[in-house]
């Protein structure tokens, strides 16, 4: 399995309103690719804020900044995380 086979199952449920599925997704391939995490990280805070989980969401966030990872501006204001 790939990178772009996870994307693609992620994005899949996503676009289904899936989002339990797509975390468990990431949760199950995320040590696959370690070099993903910001992008992990990232889609796990969109698909929480998006489940009703906004303190999760934001507490993914700030777990990826403790590992030092970084987003831009213009990725952080990405409207899966208006919930957050």
């Amino acid at each position: 399995m790939s990178f772009s086979d996870t994307a693609a199952e992620v994005l899949g449920f996503y676009r289904q309103g899936r989002f339990s599925d797509a975390l468990a997704v990431i949760a199950r391939d995320r040590s696959q690719f370690p070099s993903e995490d910001a992008t992990f990280t990232f889609w796990e805070a969109c698909l929480l804020s998006m489940n009703g989980q906004p303190d999760a969401a934001l507490s993914a966030l700030q777990g990826g900044l403790d590992r030092d990872l970084w987003w831009s501006e213009a990725t952080l204001a990405d409207s899966d995380l208006d919930a957050a």
